[in-house]
């Protein structure tokens, strides 16, 4: 019996054994199949690295070199754009060309192709128009390539172009406004193309609705047309029908500087309106000569009293609580000079000038002027000039002065000689005053 079972046990090994060699045929051994994924995995991972090397490429070289991106993928929608973005510029003046007028058609259409959001090739498109195309069909892509982007400028100045041919000064500076709000490098030509028409009316008016909103731009666009001596008169009507200066220091001294070229015109009427528009002034100091903290402070200009004179000659405010204060003034040996200005706008009339002096210290030759002046670029008219060489402690001095037809604004000066000695010349003017005589 145990024969039997060993011969049959014998007799089924090799069975066993040729299934066992069966099995293994058809089913590959684990390392393999572990090395085989590990190679799609590997291969995997370079395609996805060129893709993002190709992209990175693109990201980066699109703008800088679109022919480059081009060359690798043909279809790159930015790449393309920005191609016919630097052939137009590069053939703005040969744009009506009908070769190169197509070739940024094409480059600019394939780009749309492949990217219908895309506002830059709108942009182009609406630019080159180069088969004749209805006026409303091109301003239609300028429009939807700012609806996509406001930062699209070429498109913004195209608009501007088209309401201004249609007369439609608000809609043009609308898109005066969006451009220089989102594309600062558009402000080099077009802030010197707003200054040049802010004379008219209606183009003021429609930018006062933007500049009253205080936008990025507003600075910049002021400094340019303080620059520009013509445009100081529309610049203050401008700011006025806006409500008036930010309320900011850097503003101050823009304000300070337009009023001051006002002046320097010789637009007296504007510079008046507009200062007596700026916040926190002393309408007093128009038609006076007081001697105060607020009549020299920078806050006035150009209302406040102008300190001059040189090293050797000048004056310092002396702040006094119960008159206000007084002004001392000094000269060393052998100068002279005006040290002090006061622009008034006194109407036509008879005047008497007070001076009333407080401490004296005056050298052999030294002395004081007073002189009253009406203000005309071409030729200021002297109407009071007086010479004071002997003076006393607690002096007072009066002078009558009229001032004509036709003088509109005038300068006080007040001018120091220090005379011959070593000590030069010093005193102290407590209080100035007008007086209208009838």
């Amino acid at each position: 019996m145990v024969m039997a079972m060993a011969m049959a046990m014998a007799m089924d090994r090799p069975h066993q054994t040729m299934v066992n060699a069966s099995r293994l045929r058809q089913s590959p051994p684990t390392s393999f199949l572990a090395n085989l994924l590990r190679l799609v995995m590997i291969i995997g991972i370079i395609f996805v690295a060129v893709l993002s090397a190709r992209d990175s490429f693109a990201s980066l070289m699109r703008q800088r070199n679109p022919n480059a991106v081009i060359a690798v993928m043909p279809n790159e929608p930015i790449a393309l754009a920005a191609l016919a973005d630097s052939t137009l510029l590069k053939n703005a003046l040969n744009i009506a060309d009908m070769g190169i007028c197509s070739q940024i058609e094409d480059l600019a259409k394939r780009s749309l192709h492949a990217q219908a959001i895309n506002p830059k090739s709108l942009r182009i498109l609406s630019f080159t128009a180069c088969q004749k195309q209805p006026k409303t069909e091109t301003r239609t892509k300028a429009l939807l390539a700012v609806r996509l982007s406001k930062r699209e400028a070429g498109a913004h100045i195209w608009l501007i172009d088209d309401y201004i041919n249609r007369d439609d000064l608000a809609g043009a500076v609308k898109h005066y406004d969006l451009a220089l709000s989102t594309s600062p490098e558009s402000r080099k030509v077009l802030i010197p193309n707003l200054i040049r028409v802010i004379g008219d009316e209606r183009i003021r008016t429609a930018l006062a609705t933007y500049i009253k909103k205080r936008p990025s731009w507003l600075y910049q666009f002021a400094s340019e047309a303080l620059a520009k001596k013509e445009s100081s008169a529309a610049l203050a009507m401008l700011i006025e029908q806006s409500g008036g200066w930010p309320d900011d220091e850097n503003y101050d001294i823009l304000a300070n500087a337009l009023l001051n070229q006002l002046v320097t015109n010789g637009e007296f009427a504007d510079a008046k309106r507009h200062f007596l528009g700026r916040k926190n002034i002393i309408s007093r100091l128009l038609t006076s000569a007081e001697i105060s903290a607020a009549s020299f402070s920078d806050r006035q200009t150009p209302f406040a009293w102008q300190v001059l004179g040189t090293s050797s000659a000048g004056l310092s405010f002396m702040n006094n609580a119960e008159n206000g204060g007084a002004i001392s003034i000094f000269a060393g040996p052998n100068e002279r000079s005006v040290v002090a200005r006061k622009l008034l706008l006194l109407t036509r009339g008879q005047y008497e000038l007070n001076i009333r002096m407080g401490n004296v210290s005056m050298a052999n030759g030294g002395g004081l002027k007073i002189s009253v002046s009406c203000l005309d670029q071409s030729n200021p008219i002297s109407i009071l000039s007086n010479q004071y060489d002997q003076l006393k402690d607690g002096t007072v001095l009066r002078s009558n002065f009229q001032i004509p037809n036709g003088c509109i604004a005038q300068n006080l000066d007040i001018e120091i000689a220090g005379g011959q000695s070593q000590q030069g010349s010093e005193m102290i003017l407590n209080a100035i005053s007008f007086k209208a005589i009838l």
